[in-house]
């Protein structure tokens, strides 16, 4: 083992790091955040884990759904800052013409980076075609129940993609580690290991 190899793993092993992985529905993100986890240790909080505890009380994307969902993000967020996570990956969709979305994300990155956190973002991207046919795979319904229902589910995903500009626009990303990262034809762990080996992330030698 090369001493450049362990420099490196004991740098990265020695950050915190909030990774954020975007990108629109059915993508990938919470099935390569799984593979991440799993490889890094990180702490995997997907965007369906609020989201599914939600539902059965309020409105999807009504205003006390969209208040409670960001506020309860937030709270956990403090709650990994304050009891010394070394690594959480988060996934969500984020619509770019959504000045909230943007404020909200904007203001979890500064919460982050006010504890000294390394910000990694991700973005993906798949075809319409492909996200189509994840949108049905096991694993996505087993850890989302609420895209059992897949005629609605399949609903939200067509009306974002109608509705919603998912792809960062030019420069967005440009204060942190960025990767865009087209994974239409990738596995999840092979999408996984571009991802760590690219910011060079923590994971056993």
């Amino acid at each position: 083992m090369s001493i450049i190899f362990l420099y490196a793993y004991f740098s990265a092993i020695n950050k915190n790091y909030f990774l954020i992985i975007l990108g629109p529905p059915a993508v990938g993100k919470m099935t390569i955040g799984q593979e991440i986890a799993k490889e890094t240790g990180f702490v995997l909080f997907h965007n369906h884990l609020v989201i599914e505890a939600l539902l059965p009380l309020f409105e999807f994307k009504s205003d006390s759904f969209k208040m409670l969902q960001a506020e309860f993000r937030t709270r956990i967020f403090e709650t990994f800052i304050s009891s010394h996570t070394k690594g959480v990956v988060f996934t969500m969709v984020m619509n770019y013409t959504s000045e909230k979305g943007i404020q909200d994300l904007k203001r979890w990155i500064d919460l982050f980076e006010q504890h000294a956190y390394e910000i990694v973002v991700v973005e993906l991207l798949s075809d319409l075609a492909t996200r189509m046919k994840r949108n049905t795979t096991h694993n996505r319904l087993k850890h989302k129940a609420s895209k059992r229902n897949i005629a609605y589910s399949t609903n939200i995903l067509l009306q974002n993609e109608k509705e919603w500009s998912m792809v960062s626009p030019e420069g967005f990303f440009t204060r942190y580690r960025w990767l865009k990262l087209d994974n239409n034809q990738m596995a999840a762990n092979e999408a996984a290991n571009v991802i760590i080996n690219y910011f060079n992330l923590p994971h056993p030698p």
